[in-house]
């Protein structure tokens, strides 16, 4: 990676770092606050190059960095700012931020009082999630899952991704598949494609389920009458078959007609492969 490319993966981070970052995240958007990570691990050429920035280099440009041994180096800490449409550093989002780091055990750059760095968390390397929080919490208490996780939650959420036409296994386990299916969720959902389900995507995930609806005859006829006559016949199978198999969501709305059809053509051919390989497999 390039020395004047951040690097914002979380799995760059050491393990307890990474558990820290992805409950706070958890917990930052169970309140509302609408986060996303900035920067993660930062090599020492990457620190050193921003430390030259307006001291040997771009003398123009204010200074970003004021040392040369960041935590980040330590894959220890982590930044972060604030989605639209807010200010990318909103003062109050990032006050509440750093309240809910306190309470996890995580130091806030907010607090140093030297130079203070409200975007910024860090983490020991022996961090450990406190009592009562998300990731130690009963069954009837917040909870998440993640890559690397199993049981019955994570069947929970594969039979969810099923239902809107992600195409994953309910064998309980969370592996590559799974997260490549739920970060896809994730982006086409605005979340923070993190991988890690918890209560923000599990509300996300009930919204979208209970917005997903089932076609009459007479939303089908009208779909029908809308397509050309040469695609009809074609066309008006692969949606009913679709509708039949609650692969997809219907809008049948004049502003999105064309994406909507186009997303249940293509959704709907992929059951139809899929379902003449199982067939071909009870043979």
């Amino acid at each position: 990676m390039s020395v004047k490319t951040a690097n914002r993966d979380i799995n760059a981070l050491l393990p307890a770092a990474q558990k820290a970052c992805r409950l706070f995240l958890q917990e930052c958007h169970a309140a509302g606050l609408n986060v996303f990570i900035t920067k993660t691990y930062r090599s020492a050429e990457r620190q050193k190059w921003l430390y030259a920035q307006g001291r040997t280099r771009d003398l123009d440009k204010p200074k970003v960095t004021w040392t040369l041994n960041s935590n980040h180096m330590s894959r220890l800490a982590w930044d972060v700012a604030v989605n639209p449409p807010k200010n990318l550093y909103d003062t109050a989002t990032l006050n509440k931020a750093g309240a809910i780091a306190r309470r996890l055990g995580i130091q806030w750059g907010g607090d140093w009082t030297k130079t203070p760095d409200k975007p910024h968390f860090q983490v020991p390397v022996n961090w450990k999630a406190p009592a009562g929080s998300a990731s130690t919490a009963g069954t009837g208490g917040a909870w998440h899952v993640e890559y690397g996780d199993s049981g019955s939650r994570v069947l929970v959420l594969q039979k969810a991704l099923n239902t809107l036409g992600y195409k994953v296994a309910e064998d309980s386990q969370f592996g590559p598949s799974l997260k490549a299916a739920y970060i896809a969720f994730q982006k086409a959902n605005s979340l923070t494609p993190d991988g890690l389900y918890g209560p923000a995507g599990q509300k996300k995930m009930a919204e979208v389920l209970a917005s997903q609806k089932t076609l009459s005859k007479e939303e089908m006829d009208e779909l029908d009458q809308r397509l050309p006559l040469t695609q009809q016949k074609d066309m008006a199978n692969l949606l009913r078959c679709a509708r039949q198999t609650g692969v997809f969501e219907v809008d049948h709305s004049d502003k999105a007609p064309t994406m909507t059809r186009r997303q249940a053509y293509d959704l709907t051919l992929s059951y139809v492969a899929r379902k003449a390989v199982e067939d071909a497999k009870k043979k």
